[in-house]
Protein backbone atom coordinates (compact mmCIF):
# COMPACT_ATOMS: atom_id res chain seq x y z
CA UNK A 1 0.00 0.00 0.00
CA UNK A 2 2.72 2.31 1.02
CA UNK A 3 4.28 2.14 -2.79
CA UNK A 4 1.24 2.77 -4.34
CA UNK A 5 0.65 5.88 -2.45
CA UNK A 6 4.12 7.21 -3.46
CA UNK A 7 3.80 6.48 -7.04
CA UNK A 8 0.80 8.40 -6.80
CA UNK A 9 1.82 11.57 -5.20
CA UNK A 10 5.10 10.86 -7.44
CA UNK A 11 2.60 11.59 -10.03
CA UNK A 12 0.31 13.95 -8.47
CA UNK A 13 3.34 16.22 -8.31
CA UNK A 14 5.46 15.39 -11.68
CA UNK A 15 1.45 16.79 -13.37
CA UNK A 16 0.96 19.69 -11.50
CA UNK A 17 4.75 20.28 -12.48
CA UNK A 18 4.13 19.89 -15.97
CA UNK A 19 1.15 22.26 -15.76
CA UNK A 20 2.72 24.91 -13.75
CA UNK A 21 5.46 25.14 -16.84
CA UNK A 22 3.22 24.62 -19.42
CA UNK A 23 2.89 27.42 -22.26
CA UNK A 24 -0.59 28.64 -21.12
CA UNK A 25 0.64 28.95 -17.45
CA UNK A 26 4.34 30.12 -17.41
CA UNK A 27 3.60 33.32 -18.93
CA UNK A 28 0.93 34.32 -16.42
CA UNK A 29 3.46 34.36 -13.41
CA UNK A 30 4.62 37.47 -13.60
CA UNK A 31 1.24 39.01 -13.49
CA UNK A 32 0.67 36.88 -10.53
CA UNK A 33 3.38 37.92 -8.83
CA UNK A 34 2.48 41.89 -9.38
CA UNK A 35 -0.97 41.29 -8.47
CA UNK A 36 -0.30 39.34 -4.90
CA UNK A 37 2.42 42.21 -4.00
CA UNK A 38 0.90 45.40 -5.56
CA UNK A 39 4.89 45.82 -6.67
CA UNK A 40 5.15 46.01 -10.87
CA UNK A 41 6.97 43.61 -12.24
CA UNK A 42 10.37 45.95 -12.72
CA UNK A 43 10.69 47.16 -9.51
CA UNK A 44 10.62 43.67 -8.41
CA UNK A 45 13.55 42.19 -10.68
CA UNK A 46 15.41 45.89 -10.61
CA UNK A 47 15.38 45.83 -7.06
CA UNK A 48 17.33 43.79 -4.92
CA UNK A 49 15.37 45.42 -1.57
CA UNK A 50 14.99 41.90 0.47
CA UNK A 51 11.85 43.91 2.05
CA UNK A 52 9.96 43.47 -1.13
CA UNK A 53 11.32 39.88 -1.66
CA UNK A 54 10.21 39.16 1.98
CA UNK A 55 6.69 40.86 1.24
CA UNK A 56 6.31 38.97 -2.06
CA UNK A 57 7.25 35.36 -0.17
CA UNK A 58 4.81 36.27 2.43
CA UNK A 59 1.89 37.51 0.14
CA UNK A 60 2.24 34.40 -2.00
CA UNK A 61 2.10 31.90 0.72
CA UNK A 62 -0.97 33.44 2.18
CA UNK A 63 -2.70 33.41 -1.15
CA UNK A 64 -1.43 29.75 -1.19
CA UNK A 65 -3.37 29.18 1.78
CA UNK A 66 -6.52 31.23 1.29
CA UNK A 67 -6.51 28.98 -2.35
CA UNK A 68 -6.48 26.09 -0.60
CA UNK A 69 -8.55 26.49 2.04
CA UNK A 70 -11.02 27.30 -0.29
CA UNK A 71 -10.93 24.10 -2.29
CA UNK A 72 -10.30 21.97 1.10
CA UNK A 73 -13.64 23.99 2.04
CA UNK A 74 -15.39 23.06 -0.82
CA UNK A 75 -13.97 19.01 -0.47
CA UNK A 76 -15.53 18.71 2.84
CA UNK A 77 -18.37 20.31 2.39
CA UNK A 78 -19.01 18.09 -0.70
CA UNK A 79 -18.26 15.10 1.70
CA UNK A 80 -20.32 15.95 4.23
CA UNK A 81 -23.08 16.34 1.48
CA UNK A 82 -22.59 13.16 0.13
CA UNK A 83 -22.46 11.47 2.99
CA UNK A 84 -25.88 13.14 4.50
CA UNK A 85 -27.55 12.17 1.17
CA UNK A 86 -26.41 8.22 1.53
CA UNK A 87 -27.61 8.43 5.29
CA UNK A 88 -30.88 9.45 3.89
CA UNK A 89 -31.43 8.06 0.79
CA UNK A 90 -34.63 6.09 1.68
CA UNK A 91 -35.97 8.82 2.82
CA UNK A 92 -35.35 11.25 0.09
CA UNK A 93 -36.43 8.51 -2.32
CA UNK A 94 -39.60 8.33 -0.58
CA UNK A 95 -40.57 12.23 -0.88
CA UNK A 96 -38.84 12.52 -4.29
CA UNK A 97 -41.73 9.71 -4.94
CA UNK A 98 -44.29 12.03 -3.40
CA UNK A 99 -43.23 14.50 -4.90
CA UNK A 100 -43.33 12.78 -8.61
CA UNK A 101 -46.55 11.82 -7.88
CA UNK A 102 -47.95 14.79 -7.15
CA UNK A 103 -46.84 16.49 -10.27
CA UNK A 104 -48.52 14.21 -11.89
CA UNK A 105 -52.00 14.53 -10.63
CA UNK A 106 -51.60 17.89 -11.28
CA UNK A 107 -50.53 17.52 -14.71
CA UNK A 108 -53.49 15.53 -15.32
CA UNK A 109 -55.87 18.01 -13.96
CA UNK A 110 -57.31 15.83 -11.67
CA UNK A 111 -55.84 17.62 -8.18
CA UNK A 112 -54.98 21.55 -9.64
CA UNK A 113 -51.86 22.91 -7.28
CA UNK A 114 -52.42 27.15 -7.49
CA UNK A 115 -48.48 27.64 -6.46
CA UNK A 116 -47.59 25.74 -9.79
CA UNK A 117 -49.37 28.00 -11.56
CA UNK A 118 -48.52 30.92 -10.60
CA UNK A 119 -45.50 32.85 -12.71
CA UNK A 120 -43.13 35.68 -10.59
CA UNK A 121 -41.19 38.12 -12.73
CA UNK A 122 -38.70 40.90 -11.41
CA UNK A 123 -39.23 43.97 -13.11
CA UNK A 124 -36.43 46.85 -13.18
CA UNK A 125 -37.81 49.88 -14.36
CA UNK A 126 -34.30 51.56 -15.53
CA UNK A 127 -31.92 49.11 -17.08
CA UNK A 128 -28.08 49.85 -16.45
CA UNK A 129 -26.05 50.26 -19.52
Amino acid sequence: MAETSNISIFIAFTAGLLSFVSPCVLPLIPSYLTYITGVSFDDLTASGDASIRRRTIVHSLLFILGFSLVFVALGASATYLGSFFQQNQALIRKVGGVIVVLLGIHITGIVKLKFLEQEKRLEFKSRPA
